[in-house]
């Protein structure tokens, strides 16, 4: 359920029209530092792993192998170690833009335009203009 928000959001995000800076207005800028992510991204495997195994009618012998909290632990762990925090800057700076314009024209009925300046290992930075 909450990747389909996330998958409405980003779509929805596409198809708000992108407004160009404008030069002779002042610009703001928000900086991301990326620190640890590991038990967030674990978090999330661990959700998506007892979704999936709920789908899962053809493999019982997996089903009941994942069923087991153990074995999701151990999994997500696993896959929260791999996610490094440059990794999600990376997926951060070519989303964020386009997520902030449209959170801001949804929540405060403002047109702002964004784009990524700046990408360097887990730190992002996000000029925009309201």
């Amino acid at each position: 359920m909450a990747t389909e928000a996330k998958a409405s959001a980003t779509a929805a995000a596409a198809s708000v029209s992108r407004f160009e800076l404008d030069p002779d207005k002042d610009v703001s800028y928000i900086n991301l530092t990326i620190l640890d992510a590991s038990k967030t991204v674990a978090a999330g495997v661990k959700d998506k792993l007892r979704e999936s195994n709920q789908k899962m009618r053809y493999f019982p012998v997996i089903k009941r192998i994942m069923a087991k909290e153990r074995v999701q632990d151990k999994i997500a762990t696993k896959v929260g170690q791999k996610v490094t925090p440059t990794m999600i800057a990376k997926g951060l700076s070519e989303k964020m833009p386009n997520l902030l314009a449209h959170m801001m024209h949804q929540k405060a009925g403002m047109k702002v335009a964004a784009q990524t300046v700046f990408v360097e290992d887990a730190y992002v930075v996000i000029e925009f203009q309201v």
